[in-house]
């Protein structure tokens, strides 16, 4: 008879070495910027109010990040924000392109707004009504195939989630209030611990100094061509 194998969650990576990553490329009209840390496991108690904080701050093109970033200050056709849960703790991350020249100030808006939600702008009711429906009326759609129903099934399993995991699902996030939101921020965001990664063309590398995050160590991954835009 089989015996499934017991699944252990990988432990966490050691911190980054460098904070600011540079990785050049000539002739390159944009900056690809890339911040994270480490993010959390899906069986996290404060899953639910994670995802929902999460749209709040990046997750829709009304999120905070897009409507700086994109509406306001005109950096980038579009930011996004996400937590990729795994059996272990995935990672947080916030992505964008944005015109080189720029790029800098687009890093500090995004450390900024990582700030803001866990203290000077948490998160409103307001917010909280155009986010939930956003993740709860689409979540159906998930179990349309049997090949989807098939993928929501090993999740259970891979996650060590709950038979109910589901059927609950929507409740739990509907549940979710401003306090628990902007607590899930105060918990699970760390700007100190940010790692960022910056592409883009060399003359954006001596802004980059002044971000605050210690100068930037140069980085090209093998295979890379850095003198092609």
């Amino acid at each position: 008879q089989y015996e499934p194998a017991e699944l252990q969650a990988s432990p966490d990576p050691a911190p980054p070495a460098a904070r600011l990553t540079f990785v050049p490329r000539e002739g390159a009209v944009q900056s690809e910027i890339r911040v994270g840390h480490l993010g959390i496991a899906r069986k996290a108690d404060d899953f639910h109010a994670v995802r929902v904080m999460d749209m709040v701050l990046g997750g829709q093109f009304t999120s905070r990040l897009n409507m700086n970033l994109r509406e306001a200050k005109g950096y980038t056709y579009g930011v996004h924000s996400s937590f990729d849960a795994r059996r272990g703790r995935g990672p947080f991350d916030v992505g964008t392109a944005v015109e080189a020249a720029v790029t800098a100030e687009a890093v500090r808006e995004i450390i900024a707004e990582l700030h803001a939600i866990r203290d000077a702008r948490p998160v409103t009711e307001e917010e909280l009504a155009v986010a939930k429906p956003a993740i709860t009326l689409g979540f159906p759609r998930a179990f349309e195939t049997s090949g989807q129903v098939a993928r929501a099934a090993l999740r259970l399993a891979l996650f060590d989630l709950p038979d109910d995991e589901y059927t609950t699902f929507v409740p739990r996030v509907e549940a979710v209030d401003a306090a628990a939101a902007t607590a899930a921020a105060r918990r699970r965001l760390d700007p100190d611990a940010l790692a960022v990664v910056v592409v883009g063309p060399p003359e954006v590398r001596p802004s980059l100094g002044a971000l605050g995050l210690g100068e930037p160590v140069d980085a090209t991954p093998d295979g890379v061509d850095a003198t092609r835009p």
